[in-house]
């Protein structure tokens, strides 16, 4: 066989220039042909093996006697290679074919885009005989991850094993193994507490509360809409157990948020140690964190900040609301709550398979990875009745199941079942559940006789109150004016003092009353609300305003309000002049005192001198008084 030097150049990839230069070039030269044109040189085939080159088929069948082997061909395993150089092949040819025929010398890169989504369309006319669901992006990440996957040494090895990703993960995440051994990730919390004295046989249920938001994994036909519903969850952050679960109808809005602290206030009593949250934007509202303070005495808020476990514990959080720390990823007790949210998702994969939205289990598959879409929208029960049987549910079977790893020490200590009801009652929970399968039936109660003081009533009124219903007004002598729902309000209040004068008030509508409140202002400092987020009550008033026949009663209050105001004022004038006279007095007997000498004594005042005086002196008291009042009322 004879071969000229492209084909030469084409066998074994060398260039024309290096072969060229081969001094045997020669020794190999047949003979030199010419069709009209330059002549051509043939040279003998034996050239080849001169210059390095194996037939592959010879290599495959003895590889031992071949001076350079190459990859053998393995179709049958579908090497990512040759796949992609099989494609590569059928686009180029493609892309030919479309050059060759149409009628622009430089339309290479049109060419190959119609080669390309000709490709694209025999993809997915392939796609669709075999897999209809499957769609283009679904099918390049499939080919490609297995291609990034795949682990063959001697043919073909991913990025993922070659570059080894796996030990560019752990050196980046490095920070978490620190982060575990800290002392508020080793411990056990129950254990702790125990051996500490804080919780034990009879006493300690509802020690702290934690407190999240999340999504139950379930369609429901909202009238005829199709969406999943939102839940509030507090929990024991000892026991674990389900104190109080509230549906979230918008989200987590501070006044849902709210609602549900009052509700479980009232059947358990306030946590001693506060109330765990999570970081969101309700949790950390100033509405939330004053109507958590409320619910606590000076000296309680002062047992609170100095209790040097609890700030050990939570890295002096000194306040009675806590937050996770991002410097502590796996915080103790928030990860708590987000584990029994996992558990709780069991409720929909086991009485509502059809509709159950299986996305939340990923980290470990411990039941059904959900239904189909379509059938599940089909079968989506009603929300009520969807909420009421997981309230029923979690009060009548969840917690009455075994949890041998999170309440290990539990078990160990009581010689119990591990269950959340046990180790509740353990610690003097209570639990009493109405045989019916009715959510207002459902009541708990705790041992605790920790109760809110009154006051918090009124900041769960300010939290609770949508915000357009929250009034930011000018503070008028005795009263302000503002408008509700097209409605005037007069409101009068005797709270409405000199303190308050003309700055800015807070007022809540609750239909007569209204609650005033003072919040922390930027551009008018006072010492009651220093900080930002602060919140002051300053006092109840009503609304004088005479609608009818019933609201003339009103009118000797707001008659009384007046008179108290006007005695106020009398009284901060009489003390401007007992001031202005004392003043007067100090300086009028230190120039006596300095004048005349002490062995001399004053001399006595005729009695129409005495008269003059007091005239002078009355004159000078109107001055005062009428001085002061124009002040005032220019304030």
């Amino acid at each position: 066989m004879q071969l000229t030097i492209q084909d030469i150049v084409k066998k074994t990839g060398k260039t024309q220039q290096a072969i060229a230069k081969k001094a045997f070039l020669p020794d190999y030269f047949v003979r030199e042909i010419s069709t009209g044109g330059r002549p051509v040189k043939l040279y003998d085939e034996e050239i080849l093996s001169r210059l390095g080159y194996v037939d592959p088929r010879e290599a495959v069948q003895n590889l031992d006697n071949s001076t350079k082997p190459l990859r053998k061909e393995r179709s049958d395993k579908a090497s990512p290679r040759l796949i992609s150089e099989k494609l590569e092949e059928n686009l180029t040819k493609q892309t030919f074919s479309y050059y060759i025929n149409q009628a622009r010398l430089s339309n290479v890169l049109l060419c190959c885009k119609w080669a390309c989504n000709d490709f694209a369309n025999d993809i997915l006319k392939e796609l669709q005989e075999k897999n209809k669901q499957m769609t283009l992006e679904e099918f390049a990440q499939f080919f490609y991850l297995r291609r990034l996957m795949r682990k063959d040494k001697k043919y073909y090895e991913g990025p993922f094993h070659r570059d080894n990703w796996k030990k560019l993960w752990s050196e980046k995440h490095d920070v978490n193994k620190f982060n575990a051994q800290l002392p508020s990730n080793r411990w056990e919390e129950m254990e702790l507490l125990v051996n500490a004295g804080i919780i034990g046989e009879g006493f300690g249920a509802g020690l702290i509360w934690v407190v999240d938001g999340t999504q139950l994994d379930l369609f429901v036909d909202n009238d005829g809409k199709k969406q999943t519903m939102n839940y509030l969850a507090i929990t024991d952050g000892i026991t674990g157990m389900i104190m109080y679960v509230k549906l979230l109808q918008n989200g987590e809005r501070i006044q849902d948020v709210a609602s549900a602290f009052s509700e479980c206030l009232r059947i358990h009593g306030k946590p001693a140690w506060g109330v765990m949250m999570d970081n969101g934007r309700a949790f950390r509202s100033a509405e939330i964190r004053n109507y958590i303070s409320s619910w606590y005495t000076p000296s309680e808020l002062y047992d609170i900040e100095n209790n040097s476990l609890r700030n050990k514990i939570f890295n002096n959080q000194h306040e009675p609301y806590l937050y996770p720390l991002a410097k502590i990823p796996r915080y103790p007790f928030k990860a708590k709550i987000e584990r029994t949210f996992d558990e709780i998702n069991r409720h929909p994969s086991e009485n509502y398979p059809v509709s159950y939205i299986g996305t939340r289990d990923s980290r470990a598959v411990s039941h059904e990875l959900g239904s189909n879409p379509i059938l599940a929208l089909e079968k989506a029960p009603a929300p009520d009745k969807a909420f009421a049987n997981f309230i029923w549910w979690i009060y009548s079977d969840f917690i009455n199941r075994q949890s041998g790893g999170k309440l290990k020490y539990f078990q160990r200590l009581s010689k119990q079942k591990p269950t959340l009801l046990n180790a509740w009652l353990y610690f003097g929970g209570k639990f009493n559940l109405d045989e019916e399968n009715n959510i207002n039936k459902i009541e708990l109660k705790s041992a605790s006789n920790l109760t809110a003081i009154e006051q918090s009533k009124i900041y769960e009124i300010y939290a609770t109150a949508e915000d357009s219903k929250k009034h930011r007004v000018k503070a008028s002598l005795g009263h302000a004016n503002l408008i509700e729902n097209n409605i005037n309000y007069n409101i009068n209040s005797d709270s409405l003092d000199l303190s308050v004068f003309n700055k800015q008030i807070t007022v809540v509508i609750d239909g007569k009353d209204a609650y005033i409140f003072l919040e922390h202002d930027n551009n008018s400092y006072d010492e009651r609300v220093p900080h930002e987020g602060d919140i002051y009550f300053v006092g109840m008033g009503f609304d004088a305003t005479i609608r009818n026949e019933e609201d003339l009663k009103y009118k000797i209050k707001t008659q009384k309000v007046r008179k108290n105001m006007k005695d106020a004022i009398s009284e901060k004038i009489k003390q401007l002049t007992y001031n202005s006279e004392q003043s007067e007095f100090n300086e009028i007997s230190s120039a006596e005192y300095h004048i005349i000498p002490q062995t001399t004594r004053p001399t006595e005042l005729s009695d129409k001198e005495i008269k003059e005086l007091e005239d002078d002196f009355e004159k000078t008291i109107n001055e005062i008084e009428n001085d002061d009042i124009d002040d005032f009322l220019n304030f």
